[in-house]
């Protein structure tokens, strides 16, 4: 029982990290895009 709760557990972590790693990359594309704009203007 423990094991298998230790396994759903890392799963969970696992998909967790995926998560934040893609909120990372559209914030920094989305400051890339405004850094180009302000280049433009």
């Amino acid at each position: 029982m423990t094991g298998s709760l230790m396994g759903a557990e890392k799963r969970e972590r696992r998909k967790r990290r995926k998560r934040r790693k893609r909120r990372k990359e559209r914030k920094t594309r989305e400051e890339i895009e405004e850094l180009e704009e302000l280049k433009e203007c």
